[in-house]
């Protein structure tokens, strides 16, 4: 089922070979427990190549098979360290190349946060695992990650909205004074031409009403 390491790109499982594993782990549960021991021995291998290969397999059998999901997660922490690797600890460092332990812990790291989100409500080890992940080895996990970045940008959109609509209605405010002055002005302005006129017009009437009552008597 391993084939010998080569590059990255040109890394695959044989189609064939994976389907007929499938058909024995699904005939019995001891089957399957007996798969997950058999690679276990890949896992350890010291070219990170083989162990993303074992990897490949291992998520197939781990997402269709009870009986191996139990027996990973009975060694859940084992299995970290084999494909995620501990920097802080020399013997848990993945071996080489560079490139391809980079993609196995790209790889895993991504599998185990699907396995996680599927599988972590029944088997707590999943859980536990998750948490030393995220607090000891300071793992950033894709999904969770694609989620907090969203929830960032749909928090900046509503800060954003909530700042226009302030602006929006201390601009409506200023614009009801600026109207109100003005419109007081206009009419400080107009009482004030009528009071001129009213100046005009009173004078003349005064004499009018003085003249007319002269000449009555």
């Amino acid at each position: 089922m391993i084939p010998r390491p080569r590059p990255i790109s040109g890394l695959a499982l044989d189609a064939a070979l994976v389907k007929r594993v499938k058909s024995v782990c699904k005939r019995a549960r001891c089957n399957a427990r007996s798969a997950c021991e058999l690679l276990w021995e890949h896992l350890e291998a010291q070219h990170a190549e083989t162990r993303l290969l074992a990897l490949l397999l291992w998520d197939v059998l781990f997402c269709r098979s009870a009986a191996f999901r139990e027996a990973t997660a009975a060694r859940i922490q084992e299995f970290v360290l084999l494909t995620i690797g501990d920097d802080r600890r020399s013997d848990a460092s993945l071996p080489p190349p560079r490139d391809a332990a980079a993609a196995l812990r790209a790889k895993a790291i991504a599998m185990f946060e699907s396995w996680h989100d599927a599988h972590a409500a029944r088997y707590q080890r999943l859980r536990g695992a998750r948490r030393f992940l995220e607090r000891s080895l300071k793992v950033t996990f894709p999904k969770a990650a694609a989620r907090a970045a969203a929830e960032a940008a749909e928090r900046r959109r509503r800060a954003e909205g909530d700042r226009r609509k302030r602006r929006a209605a201390l601009d409506a405010r200023r614009v009801q004074k600026e109207v109100a002055s003005g419109g007081l002005r206009e009419i400080e302005d107009n009482l004030e031409v009528m009071e001129r006129c009213l100046e005009m017009l009173v004078p003349e009437m005064s004499g009018n009403k003085a003249g007319a009552g002269y000449g009555e008597g």
